[in-house]
Parts: structure tokens; sequence; C-alpha cells
């Protein structure tokens, strides 16, 4: 076999690889094509670019989808931050209401009953009830000022 010259090339005939990019049969040698070679480094250039383009793209997706997590991350632990101080506000000023008003606040306002069933539960009128839960709610909003 023949030393090579950068004029030359082994192949017998351009082929078109599984991955898109042109390809030559080793078989034996001719002159190298400058056309060929320069369409060669060409599709190699665009594949590069392309291959390059979609791994930004996948990072740039993660990086994004990552800051949305953070972020709602960062939103949960406020609100959790706020509803807890908001219940230690709301339990402290419960200590202050009677265990009547308790009850009714708790049956109104958890167990989402109506006052005719506070009323009977407790075995008292449904205007006492009425009463009592204006009067709780009114000290509630005086203590959580």
């Amino acid at each position: 076999m023949s030393a090579r010259t950068p004029n030359t090339r082994i192949a017998s005939k351009n082929t078109t690889g599984s991955n898109g990019i042109r390809t030559a049969n080793m078989a034996q040698e001719e002159p190298l094509n400058p056309e060929w070679f320069n369409e060669f480094i060409e599709d190699m250039a665009k594949k590069m670019v392309t291959e390059h383009l979609d791994e930004c793209k996948a990072y740039k997706e993660a990086i994004e989808g990552w800051l949305d997590e953070k972020n709602n991350f960062e939103v949960d632990i406020e609100n959790e931050l706020e509803a807890g101080e908001t219940s230690k506000h709301l339990r402290r000023a419960m200590k202050q209401l009677s265990e009547y008003e308790k009850k009714i606040i708790n049956l109104y306002f958890y167990e989402n009953l109506r006052l005719s069933d506070i009323a009977e539960v407790l075995g008292i009128s449904q205007d006492e009830v009425n009463n009592m839960k204006a009067m709780a709610l009114k000290k509630l909003q005086l203590s959580l000022k």
C-alpha cells in the first residue's frame, strides 16, 4: 500500500451513515474531492451545532423548572410562616373566650353547623347562640388588632 498524500483519501464511494453524516467506505485510495470534503465538514458542523443547541435547550428547561420549584417553595414557606403566625395569634385570642363561646365558634366555623343545630347540641336557644357567636367574634376581633 502506498503512502497517502494530503490530496488523497481512502474510500470507494460516499455514503450517508445512520447519523445523517456522510461517511466513506474504506476500500481503496482515490483523490480527495474538495467539494465532498467541504460538504462533509459542513454536515459535521451542522450536526455538532444542532446537538449543542439541543443540550442548551435541555439545560435551559431544567434551570427554568428548578427556578419555578424554588420560587414555589419560597412562596409556600412564606405562606406557612404567615399561617403559623395567624394560628398562633388566633389560638391566643381563643383562650380569652368562654367555653360556650369556644364551642360555638368551633361548631360554626370548623364543623360548619347551622345556628339551629348548634342550639340543639348545646341545649340553648338559637337567639342565645347567635348572640354568643357575635360576642365571641367581637372579642376575637379586638384581640387580633
